[in-house]
C-alpha cells in the first residue's frame, strides 16, 4: 500500500522527489527544518518548477562498485500543481548511474542539470527547460498565481508554454 502525498500540505512547498526502487512511483519528500527530507507520499503525476536536479557521487559510486541500486539522484524543486494534464514539456528526462553520472536528455542523451517545469506524467518525467536563466528567480509568486487561476491553458502559459 502506497502513501499518498498530503497534497493540501505540500503544494506551494520546496519538495525532493526520486524514482522508488520498490514500488516504482516517484516519492516526494519535503524538509523539515532539523530534520532533514521526511517521505511525504508517493504518486505518478505532479508539476514541479523551479527545479534543480542532483546526483551524489558517493552513491553513485556505491551502485558501480555494488552493483545494486539505491536512491542517490533527485529532482528538487516547488511543487505546484497534481495535475499535468495539458503542459507542454517536450524532453523525457532519464537517469541510468551505470551510462553517466547525471539526468540526461533520453532522446540526445544531452545533460540536464535544471529546468523550469518538470512534469511527471502516468509516471513518465519530462521537462521544460529554457534556453537562457529565467527572469525570475524566485518561484512565491508563480505558485500564488496558480492558485488563483483556473483551467489548464492559463497553467499551461504560467509554466512557459507557447
Amino acid at each position: 500500500m502506497k502513501k499518498e502525498v498530503e497534497w493540501d500540505i505540500d503544494l506551494g512547498q520546496t519538495v525532493r522527489v526520486y524514482r522508488n526502487l520498490i514500488n516504482g512511483l516517484i516519492s516526494v519528500q519535503h524538509n523539515i527544518k532539523g530534520r532533514g527530507w521526511i517521505l511525504s507520499g508517493h504518486c505518478d503525476n505532479c508539476v514541479i518548477v523551479n527545479v534543480s536536479f542532483q546526483v551524489s557521487e558517493p552513491g553513485r559510486q556505491r551502485v558501480l562498485l555494488k552493483r545494486k541500486r539505491n536512491v542517490h539522484a533527485y529532482a528538487t524543486g516547488r511543487l505546484i500543481s497534481a495535475d499535468p494534464t495539458d503542459i507542454y514539456a517536450p524532453v523525457k528526462v532519464g537517469y541510468d548511474p551505470y551510462k553517466y553520472g547525471f539526468f540526461f536528455n533520453k532522446e540526445t542523451g544531452g545533460k540536464i542539470s535544471k529546468a523550469d517545469c518538470l512534469i511527471v506524467r502516468n509516471n513518465e518525467v519530462y521537462a521544460r527547460i529554457a534556453k537562457e536563466a529565467h527572469p525570475v528567480t524566485e518561484f512565491k509568486q508563480i505558485a500564488l498565481d496558480l492558485f488563483n487561476l483556473k483551467g489548464s491553458e492559463n497553467f499551461a502559459l504560467l509554466c512557459g508554454a507557447a
